[in-house]
């Protein structure tokens, strides 16, 4: 189980703007409803609550559905949209590549990748790059290796092999974004760094209320609604505008509910693989002395490590095994010393295969945290540049901090999907004992005190 945040979607009007960004910080728009509004809004919402992140969805999926569009009208629908990304981009915390590769064919899509979204990826802005499986498990393992972001779609998970390539993902350090994949059992086994979902929407749509009973969030229907009034009422809800079918309640309800979940899986987390990473040797080259030192501080390398190289060689060189860059590695004379210094045994490193090991090994032997975003560039790589030009913070201060910093940087399945069988299923097998009481009266509503409405950088 990883740290996996949220991003609800379906929020580009007014009211579900409203009601989404009172309960998450972790909001998803698509350009395809944004392109007709007007070019401030995401400045306007993000002074309204400076809080929340941005993800922009391209739209890629409804273009496709626009019967006879032409090459050209996708390309100028591309550049409308990396324009937009660009005039927005203090705004935007991740942004979706246009993915239209069934219908241009691969070598465009990667050319589009090249010419747009990589200098979108430097100017600061998260690019999720986005796999399927017709295109086979060697572009996996290739994006995973090049990209620090890629997206899977519910198909990865319905034919049992999102587990297997999670390990991959988790290998190179790799973010993984789930579009639509917010159910329970994704959420629990999957090592996704986010996820999108209009779940909580369904509550408007369906008349499904979203209640978490302890365990999971479980779909009530309007004859099941009075068995979880005490619930629902202890969580501050009005019972009479729910059951008149109020569309801000209702919502607000159901993401309220959607975020408890949220919140419990990732209490129960581990560290996030995502962030034991060095920064990128472009980055460490502009290090300061100072915070080079810091990073040497960090990883307690053994002493044998200043007899073979400077802090920015050393780091450089153990960036380029964290970040699988081989030539590079390989174009440093002195690489395998001062890895074998690091590491204390004999290393050896020229295929990807023997990179790969010392990888794993090294990550094995030491963590570092290091923000996700900052890594795009070293302009973007200091945010906190103050916290060590400050010589009256001790080391332990400075990393305490740094990992605080990178602490702050972290769909259920559809009710068009048979959802009577399957919420009929898990009650029996998955339902918990104190779910069990609740229906029957005999218990009081789940403690949600202690919810945390958390944030990403």
């Amino acid at each position: 189980m990883a740290n996996t945040d949220i991003f609800y979607s379906g929020t580009e009007n007014a009211l579900h703007w409203k009601v989404a960004s009172k309960y998450s910080t972790n909001i998803l728009m698509s350009y395809w409803y944004l392109q007709g509004t007007r070019r401030d809004l995401l400045k306007q919402r993000k002074q309204d609550n400076p809080d929340v992140n941005f993800m922009i969805d391209s739209g890629g999926f409804t273009l496709q559905l626009e019967e006879g569009l032409q090459l050209v009208q996708q390309e100028d629908y591309l550049k409308e949209y990396v324009d937009w990304l660009q005039e927005n981009r203090e705004y935007i915390y991740s942004a979706v590549e246009l993915d239209l590769g069934e219908l241009t064919g691969i070598p465009k899509q990667q050319a589009w990748r090249e010419k747009f979204f990589r200098p979108l990826e430097a100017s600061g802005i998260q690019i999720i790059y986005i796999w399927h499986n017709y295109l086979g498990e060697d572009e996996w393992a290739r994006m995973c290796r090049e990209y620090r972001y890629v997206g899977i779609n519910r198909k990865t998970v319905k034919d049992g092999s999102a587990t297997r390539r999670m390990m991959a993902a988790r290998r190179h350090r790799t973010k993984i974004h789930g579009f639509a994949i917010t159910s329970s059992k994704a959420l629990r086994t999957l090592t996704m760094s986010t996820a999108d979902s209009t779940t909580w929407k369904d509550g408007e749509r369906y008349g499904l209320w979203l209640v978490w009973d302890g365990r999971k969030v479980r779909f009530v229907e309007k004859e099941k609604r009075d068995k979880w009034k005490t619930v629902v009422e202890s969580q501050g809800f009005d019972w009479e505008k729910l059951t008149n079918g109020d569309a801000e309640e209702t919502s607000s309800l159901c993401i309220y509910n959607f975020r408890i979940m949220e919140d419990s899986y990732n209490q129960q987390a581990g560290e996030p693989y995502w962030d034991i990473r060095t920064p990128y040797p472009e980055v460490v080259a502009q290090l300061t002395d100072h915070r080079a030192k810091e990073w040497m501080h960090l990883l307690a390398l053994p002493e044998a490590v200043d007899a073979v190289g400077t802090p920015h060689e050393v780091l450089t060189v153990i960036s380029c095994i964290q970040n699988s860059r081989l030539e590079e590695y390989k174009a440093i004379a002195n690489a395998d010393e001062i890895m074998g210094a690091v590491m204390e045994m004999p290393i050896e490193v020229f295929d990807d295969r023997t990179l790969l090991a010392t990888l794993d090994e090294f990550n094995g032997m030491y963590a570092v945290q290091e923000p996700v975003k900052p890594r795009l560039d070293a302009e973007m790589y200091e945010p906190k540049e103050e916290l060590h030009n400050r010589p009256e913070l001790t080391p332990e201060q400075v990393v305490a901090e740094e990992r605080q910093y990178a602490d702050d940087d972290y769909e259920l399945q559809s009710i068009l999907e048979g959802h009577d069988n399957a919420c009929n299923k898990d009650t029996e097998e998955e339902g918990s004992q104190e779910a069990r009481q609740i229906e029957s009266g005999s218990s009081s509503a789940p403690d949600n005190s202690n919810l945390v409405l958390g944030t990403c950088d």
